[in-house]
């Protein structure tokens, strides 16, 4: 007789981060932890990072811009009042002559970079309902989950994608650096009130 396994509860963006742990233990050799011993957990930090970075840039170049002598007029009020990743990347990228199309790449994997993110940052929890069902019914393990696979991060969590994020990520800063031979770095100067 098969075993019966209940699925009840929900599931949050601190479960599935505690799931990583879970399934770095069981998956060795499954694809999730590779001969390196490279950690669930690290790649979604790294994925992470990746999205930073270009964000990061991002903001420290439209700072560099702003009165510099070689792209003039750029306008940091408006870069300041553009809320969201897309529209501040264009602002900066179409000012310096580099045309940002989301259907290409680097642009393209930044954009699953981008909605991973979303994923991560901003997961809801889920509710299930409880229902018996024999684990070794694909059929049944596959409905139960269809409704919630667009929503799963952690199925994106792999190598490959880490590594072609992290590239994409690094093609997307060094295109602004190659074009306008400014590096934009974050920095910041503390001054004690008085000196």
């Amino acid at each position: 007789m098969a075993q019966q396994l209940t699925v009840v509860g929900k599931v949050s963006a601190q479960g599935s981060l505690n799931l990583g742990d879970v399934l770095d233990e069981r998956s060795k050799g499954n694809g999730l932890v590779n001969t390196n011993g490279l950690r669930f957990g690290l790649l979604t930090g790294g994925m992470l990072l990746s999205y930073c970075a270009v964000e990061s840039f991002i903001n420290s170049a439209a700072e560099m811009l702003t009165g510099y002598e070689s792209f003039p007029d750029f306008d940091r009020d408006g870069f300041n009042k553009e809320s969201g990743f897309w529209s501040r990347l264009k602002k900066v990228y179409k000012h310096v002559g580099i045309e940002v199309d989301k259907g290409k790449e680097p642009f393209q994997s930044i954009l699953e970079l981008h909605e991973w993110r979303k994923s991560v940052v901003h997961a809801k929890p889920v509710m299930v309902s409880a229902e018996n069902i024999d684990p070794s019914d694909r059929e049944v393990l596959h409905r139960l989950h269809e409704s919630q696979s667009n929503k799963d991060f952690l199925r994106e969590v792999n190598e490959n994608a880490a590594g072609r994020f992290y590239e994409a990520a690094y093609d997307v800063i060094h295109m602004f650096i190659d074009t306008t031979n400014l590096k934009p770095i974050t920095s910041a100067i503390y001054t004690p009130q008085g000196k």
